[in-house]
């Protein structure tokens, strides 16, 4: 199975993960308690991340060691969200926050280089 030149996935968790960080402050302004800000985090870095893998994989970007650092920030950024659920207990009570978003990102993150690699095999 190859990857498709198109973007309709991570293009709507991109703009899903800026419209719940945006809505997540609204409600901290607010002085609402929530979790959309790191939900967002999520949503956002693991979009971006897997978008900057399946451009390089797709041949449209070169892969340069910047690159590649900047999808392991990405990355990095998503485990944040994570460790912030772990270290305020918050990880039973929002597990979709803390948990499933996450995991979901890296999750499709590594599927796509999967997917790639076993492209590159088959050439």
């Amino acid at each position: 199975m190859q990857l498709k030149n198109r973007f309709w996935g991570s293009t709507t968790a991109l703009v899903l993960g800026a419209l719940s960080i945006v809505s997540g402050l609204s409600m901290a302004g607010q002085g609402q308690n929530n979790t959309n800000v790191e939900a967002g985090m999520a949503m956002l870095f693991g979009a971006l991340a897997y978008r900057s893998l399946k451009k390089r994989s797709l041949g449209l970007k070169k892969t340069t060691t910047s690159s590649l650092i900047v999808e392991y920030v990405y990355l990095a950024l998503v485990a944040v969200v994570i460790l912030l659920g772990v270290m305020a207990g918050l990880l039973y009570q929002n597990p979709f926050t803390y948990m499933f978003l996450p995991l979901w990102s890296f999750g499709a993150y590594f599927v796509a280089g999967m997917m790639n690699k076993e492209a590159r095999k088959k050439e």
